[in-house]
């Protein structure tokens, strides 16, 4: 009897493949064309292991996670973490006033630990948004100090918040360093503008998916595509806290034209007061 045997490690395990030979009269004249075929044989499955092993690694779809909602007593700390796989991400809380928060250190990159701390009761939002596959993606999670607030923030938007949105939209606005960035704010103005006419007017625009595919041709035609991110990242930002969907996955989602048309108004109104 011959025993040919070859030794794998996989993941710190150690794997033994064995080739077992029972001699007779014609075994020795093929012995060698069958060992080679088996080795060859065992070789291409190791690697096609390794290929799978390689395709799932890379086949992990990139996210951004963090808390729904969590619930804490006025004065004492709460702890928020924001998870992301993408390129840049961004953070910011609304209403701002009345909510203290601090960044912890992380050695992972891709994790934001914030510790966040309100001496008054109420109800606060932490928008965490990236960029994925080159589009924007947030999530929300809703903060309640003290006793629940049953009634959500209206999409007429209290004008003390709208004091902090225009506040955060000017501080990114001057950041932004693009020289054409007067006549770029100038046609994003008019976006919104035309959009809470065309959206009211416009019979065939009937889930959220159709305005925002019509949004988009609109912005290129006005030059503003892809123009002042940051800028369109917080206006995206507090539209979905408002209550209107702007992911891909609501996209089949019949439009409320009567909770949608005030609110692009209101943009257009927030970015006027940018300049």
């Amino acid at each position: 009897m011959i025993k040919l045997s070859l030794y794998f490690t996989v993941f710190g395990q150690k794997i033994r493949v064995t080739k077992i030979h029972k001699p007779d009269h014609t075994m020795l004249e093929g012995i060698q064309n069958d060992t080679r075929i088996f080795w060859e044989k065992t070789v291409k499955r190791f690697l096609s292991l390794l290929l799978i092993l390689a395709v799932n690694q890379l086949s992990v779809a990139q996210s951004i996670s963090i808390e729904d909602k969590i619930e804490v007593k006025a004065g004492r700390m709460a702890s928020v973490t924001i998870k992301s796989d993408g390129k840049s991400t961004s953070y910011v809380a609304l209403p701002a006033e009345n909510l203290d928060i601090f960044r912890e250190y992380d050695p992972d990159p891709s994790v934001i630990k914030l510790r966040l701390l309100s001496y008054s009761n109420g109800t606060f939002y932490i928008v965490a948004s990236t960029t994925l596959n080159d589009k924007i993606v947030s999530r929300i999670c809703v903060v309640t100090v003290g006793v629940p607030i049953p009634v959500p923030i209206p999409p007429d938007i209290v004008p003390n918040v709208d004091a902090q949105i225009i506040k955060n939209l000017k501080a990114v606005y001057a950041a932004d360093p693009s020289p054409d960035k007067e006549s770029e704010l100038e046609a994003l103005i008019a976006l919104y503008d035309q959009g809470s006419v065309f959206v009211k007017t416009r019979s065939d625009l009937k889930t959220y998916g159709q305005v925002w595919s019509a949004f988009g041709d609109v912005a290129k035609t006005l030059g503003c595509s892809k123009k002042l991110i940051a800028v369109q990242q917080l206006i995206q930002n507090y539209m979905q806290v408002a209550g209107i969907p702007i992911n891909a996955a609501d996209g089949a989602t019949a439009v409320n034209k009567d909770q949608l048309v005030p609110q692009l108004q209101r943009v257009a109104n927030l970015l006027k007061q940018v300049k």
